[in-house]
């Protein structure tokens, strides 16, 4: 009677179907009606009791929605510690195909806190199944298996020797003891893998991508929101975030896998534009005529990368403006259109660079991005082109003045503060009144101030961008893919966000080309920079 009560739970006999709470604790109580089942049962009935939570919630059938959340998390941990030992016996199992895309399904259609809740059943399931490894000595097993085939490769290497001395025995035939320490290595790095990477690693397969992508931007989320009481779990789920960043990365191998694009308004689907307007961080778009200027012109491109597991969803897309000199400020970027003129455009500006995916954030594609981006132009210009640079926003710059006020405002001489500001308010610091003058220019353009405050601000800049112990992340990114810092230019967006994120500065980094390579920064760690920015730091 029990066994048919749970089957009927599972939806494989007739009978109404348990809640999902019921079957659990009837489950925890009564362990021996699982006794006698298969892997590939247990894993198909717990897979079944998932599907009908999602069912239910599809319905609208929100009672005891709390308690539904909690056990099915839960239930998820299990499905998964069994549907990765099942995958390691059978790769291609339905039972492990079926189990995967309830919990994707359920995993969708959570909110916040659902989801949060199936990385923390996932921690808790790691946690439980490397205990369980630990108490099976399989890690000791496996260190053991592998001291032991080093010692029979060292013995074969010493009799080999002893054979044929004075004669060549790099044969490159792979040795009993060669196998055996391969195998023992396996062993052991099977031991260590936590359980959610083997999940993942699943995933990947019969889910690809696109659902990767998904859980590392929910995680990101997770991560950024979680609170210091949790210090613990924040350290777990940035090793899941490592785990998943690294399984990503092998969609597209170092870049290789992208395909570049050029968008044009006419021939661009809504779809896409539309995804352009959510997805741009660099300069906000107001309106459909914003996106629409930037096509607009035989001076501007657009271009976006495309994978081709996820046909007609652009991933990256960079913003380029062909001009006749280094622009100084934005609204050279975005003005109407000349009349055209005999001389033709030979510097590319790239203005607006967006990663449309917070799932991959911190994965290295930019040196692709910009290099292919570079490529492109030269065969669409030939000998046209000689210069390669940025208009870039310096996005943190003002946190970084108010973070270090004080040592800023006592770095600034007597002759210099008098000419900048008349008196002092009684009782009032230096690092106060800066603060408080700052402000003022942030909230309202005041030419007069901002004229005074610029040799200070263009050296406050420069410290800040070549400051390697805090690296500004835009900077970082650019030196990184071959970029030297070129200059900063003062009063270049006095837009109400420009002044508010960097009280009006941007900078230019100058590339060398398509065929550069990344520069002395990835070896030695020093930045790059052009003699006027040095100028601004000595």
């Amino acid at each position: 009677m029990r066994r048919r009560a749970v089957l009927a739970a599972a939806g494989r006999t007739g009978g109404d179907t348990w809640s999902l709470a019921s079957l659990m604790r009837y489950r925890r109580y009564h362990p021996g009606i699982f006794r006698n089942d298969s892997d590939e049962m247990i894993l198909a009935k717990y897979t079944r009791v998932l599907e009908e939570s999602v069912a239910h919630r599809s319905d609208g059938d929100n009672a005891g929605r709390g308690d539904e959340v909690v056990v099915s998390c839960s239930l998820i941990g299990e499905i998964a510690e069994k549907a990765v030992r099942m995958h390691a016996v059978k790769p291609n199992s339905m039972y492990v195909q079926d189990a995967v895309d309830s919990m994707c399904a359920y995993y969708l259609g959570c909110d916040g806190d659902g989801r949060r809740g199936m990385f923390d059943s996932l921690a808790a399931a790691s946690v439980r199944e490397k205990k369980e490894r630990r108490d099976a000595g399989a890690l000791d097993k496996a260190m053991a298996s592998y001291h032991d085939a080093i010692g029979i490769l060292s013995s074969s290497s010493v009799v080999l020797e002893e054979e044929s001395e004075g004669e060549d025995t790099n044969t490159g035939v792979c040795t009993l003891g060669d196998v055996r320490v391969l195998q023992a290595l396996e062993d052991v790095s099977v031991a260590c893998v936590p359980l959610y990477e083997e999940l993942f690693d699943i995933f990947s397969k019969f889910r690809g991508l696109e659902f990767l992508i998904t859980l590392r931007a929910d995680l990101n989320n997770i991560i950024a929101n979680i609170s210091r009481a949790e210090e613990k779990k924040q350290h777990v789920f940035g090793i899941m975030n490592e785990n998943l960043k690294r399984n990503i990365s092998k969609w597209f191998v170092d870049g290789k896998l992208l395909q570049l694009e050029r968008l044009t308004w006419e021939h661009a689907s809504a779809a896409v534009l539309e995804r352009l307007v959510v997805h741009e961080k660099v300069h906000r778009m107001r309106s459909w005529m914003s996106l629409k200027q930037r096509f607009v012109g035989n001076n501007k491109r657009v271009y976006v990368w495309n994978h081709p597991a996820l046909p007609g969803v652009p991933l990256l897309a960079v913003y380029i403006s062909l001009e006749k000199s280094i622009p100084t400020e934005l609204p050279q970027i975005f003005r109407k259109a000349s009349s055209p003129s005999r001389k033709s455009p030979n510097v590319a500006v790239f203005y607006s660079i967006n990663n449309m995916e917070d799932g991959l954030k911190g994965i290295d594609l930019g040196h692709s991005l910009i290099t292919e981006a570079m490529r492109r132009l030269q065969e669409e210009l030939p000998n046209q082109l000689d210069t390669f640079c940025t208009l870039s926003p310096i996005p943190l710059f003002s946190s970084w003045v108010y973070q270090n006020i004080e040592e800023l405002a006592d770095g600034i001489d007597d002759e210099t503060w008098n000419g900048m500001i008349h008196s002092l308010d009684d009782g009032s610091s230096r690092a106060e009144v800066l603060s408080e003058m700052l402000q003022s220019l942030q909230a309202r353009h005041d030419e007069d101030l901002y004229d005074r405050m610029k040799d200070s601000m263009l050296r406050w800049c420069a410290q800040y961008l070549t400051n390697t112990s805090s690296m500004d992340p835009v900077t970082r990114f650019h030196v990184e893919n071959g970029a030297s810092i070129y200059q900063i230019h003062y009063g270049a967006d006095l837009s109400a966000n420009g002044r508010e994120r960097s009280f009006g500065l941007m900078v230019t980094y100058m590339y060398q080309g398509a065929e550069s390579v990344p520069n002395s920064y990835r070896r030695d760690g020093v930045i790059p920079m052009h003699e006027n920015v040095k100028q601004l730091i000595t």
